[in-house]
């Protein structure tokens, strides 16, 4: 055992040594601690107090400034934000208060900036948590050439070149600077601007267009002088790269408090299993922010809850339908099979298949084939001893005879950027929302977020967010799209062949 308090420790070694040595501490056969003496424990108590008031003038302090600490340190209550917002004159339109703080910091500087690249590329890793590469639509239009005028660029590519971004040095007059879904920096250029592009419709694509006079969206509408192309990579959803782990029952701890049997850290990495687990019979089991790369086997009197995370395929045997079987929360299954139980999901999303006797459902999508929900029947005037209940979710059109209460349901056809649960780790993108989603799924949540696994994250509100935001910072007229790109995923090549560097 030892201190509990910061101030009682340091007002323990203030004291002189003598009383130190005469303070009566427990010790056990091995020399270590077992509980203090009572001078020290009457310290530690009068450390609880000080304790308080330290915290209570740090957050004082900390509420004085709007931004992030650049150490980490403590930052300003939410609830303070309007009024820095107010102060400045700043319209917050970010749904989570890390956004928030960044619009707010950035203010005068974007106010400075405004109309120029630097501050719409700033606003889009500012709020919408990606980095990105910027185009002006303008500079890719096919302009017809006039006689005694400078000629202009070439619209026709030089086919004995590929155009593509390649890797350079940073002193490079012509470098850009991005990740590429990696830790390290990496140095860019663009490869043979007049020749073939090697993918089309990416950020590595700058062959002129004729001009798109359509309505802009993710598609269509790009190459227009009104323009500005946002390319952003795909969301990684709940991609992780660390390393997987076998399954061992000895990971999991009992709670003192609930009883539960947890395993993950709520704040921490995504931890990854990647053999099939079995649990044991008569315990209820809780997961935080866990991804389960094989099948997991829930045995007879069995509960299983989980938290922000992915399964690949779930059975649970238990046959209990006054009690959920499973509660899950912001988590993304590929198949889950409860025959006999009841189940309750909020903010989920079920990718295949899910089979269930009694299910209750808030705010998410369900992709694929729903069974075995059974629909209460008693004769005409009684009323049902248990009701299966669905809102906010997207549900398929044969499960909606079976729900006794469904409120603000849909029934179109989700589209992710991806459906595939690989092994050992799920595809990056996987069950997020594509941009070509109704805005039934894309703002169906009760609270007008998306629907399913993804619903804290806010993929969908920080694209809004950012939409609106370039509007305020950007020329009248001039139209921000965001398109996403996966080509921003792909490190560049190193290449030496300089090719057709001009037009």
């Amino acid at each position: 055992m030892s201190f509990k308090t910061d101030s009682g420790r340091r007002l323990y070694a203030l004291i002189p040594e003598l009383f130190r040595d005469r303070d009566n501490h427990q010790y056990d056969s091995s020399g270590d601690l077992l509980e203090l003496g009572h001078q020290a424990a009457y310290l530690d108590a009068c450390g609880v107090l000080l304790d308080s008031i330290r915290g209570t003038l740090d957050q004082r302090l900390a509420d004085c400034f709007p931004d992030t600490p650049v150490d980490g340190g403590l930052t300003c209550q939410e609830w303070l934000l309007p009024y820095f917002a107010n102060l400045l004159g700043v319209r917050l339109v970010s749904s989570d208060a890390d956004s928030q703080r960044q619009e707010i910091a950035n203010a005068m500087a974007w106010r400075k900036g405004k109309g120029t690249l630097a501050v719409v590329h700033d606003i889009v890793e500012s709020i919408g948590g990606c980095e990105s590469v910027i185009q002006e639509a303008w500079q890719r239009l096919a302009v017809t050439p006039r006689i005694g005028l400078l000629a202009q660029p070439a619209a026709t590519v030089d086919f004995r070149y590929a155009s593509r971004a390649v890797q350079t040095e940073a002193g490079d007059p012509a470098a850009m600077a991005s990740n590429f879904n990696s830790e390290e920096t990496t140095y860019w250029r663009q490869g043979n601007p007049g020749g073939v592009p090697c993918f089309a419709g990416s950020f590595e694509d700058v062959s002129r267009r004729t001009v798109d006079l359509r309505s802009s969206n993710w598609q269509q509408g790009h190459i227009h002088p009104r323009r500005l192309l946002v390319y952003m990579p795909p969301p990684p959803g709940f991609y992780s790269h660390e390393a997987g782990m076998e399954w061992d029952p000895a990971l999991c701890v009992e709670n003192a408090e609930s009883g539960n049997w947890e395993f993950g850290d709520e704040h921490g990495l995504m931890k990854q299993i990647t053999s099939t687990v079995t649990l044991e019979a008569g315990k209820t089991y809780r997961f935080v922010n866990v991804q389960f790369c094989c099948q997991i086997n829930v045995p007879q009197n069995s509960r299983v809850e989980m938290l922000r995370s992915v399964v690949r395929h779930v059975v649970l045997e238990h046959d209990d339908c006054a009690v959920p079987v499973l509660k899950a929360t912001d988590c993304l299954f590929r198949e889950l099979h409860a025959t006999h139980g009841l189940c309750r999901l909020e903010y989920c999303t079920v990718m295949q298949k899910l089979e269930c006797k009694h299910l209750l459902a808030s705010d998410s999508i369900f992709a694929g084939r729903v069974e075995g929900i059974e629909k209460p029947s008693v004769p005409l005037g009684s009323k049902p001893a248990f009701a299966n209940c669905i809102r906010y979710s997207r549900v398929p059109t044969s499960l909606l005879g079976n729900i006794a209460s469904r409120q603000n349901c849909t029934d179109l056809e989700p589209l992710f950027f991806s459906d595939k649960f690989r092994y050992p780790k799920i595809e990056t993108g996987c069950g997020v929302l594509h941009p070509a989603n109704s805005q039934k799924i894309c703002s169906g949540a009760e609270d007008g977020g998306e629907m399913g696994a993804y619903h804290l994250k806010q993929y969908c509100l920080k694209n809004r967010a950012v939409l609106t935001k370039l509007q305020d910072y950007m020329p009248v007229g001039m139209e921000p799209v965001l398109m996403p790109d996966a080509r921003l995923l792909c490190e560049p090549p190193v290449t030496t062949d300089t090719g057709n560097e001009g037009e």
